[in-house]
């Protein structure tokens, strides 16, 4: 697996894989809040992961979109989970929002360090301690 920022033709083949085509435009809007971004591409050349991380204000929160359909989905997560506690090594303390009702992507981030703060309005918040 091979880490580099994702051209912009691998992460709309992502998110077309994935489902996610709404985060192309999400992506749009918060990118020139981003101040870090990377990229996995697994051994058969394609891309199965895409995190940035933005500063709005004085709070950092970082997104992610990853495929699930792989073969190396333990290697591609401690390379996401090293890369994201190195953010929060350097910015200090990240924050996550996901909406309820995905119980795969919760432990995901779970998994990841981030520790749940609140659940309402159908969104869980979540943070990661720098």
């Amino acid at each position: 697996m091979i880490e580099r920022e994702l051209t912009k033709d691998e992460f709309i083949q992502l998110c077309i894989e994935t489902k996610e085509e709404a985060e192309i435009e999400f992506y749009e809007q918060t990118k020139p809040h981003a101040v870090e971004k990377t990229g996995f591409i697994d051994k058969d050349g394609k891309p199965v992961y895409f995190a940035w991380l933005t500063k709005k204000g004085s709070i950092y929160h970082c997104w992610t979109l990853y495929s699930f359909d792989i073969t190396e989905k333990i290697k591609m997560f401690r390379l996401a989970r090293d890369r994201t506690k190195a953010w929060a090594e350097k910015y200090g303390a990240i924050h996550s929002t996901m909406e309820e009702g995905y119980p795969e992507c919760l432990r995901w981030v779970k998994r990841m360090g981030f520790k749940v703060i609140s659940r309402e309005n159908n969104l869980i918040q979540s943070r990661l301690e720098g």
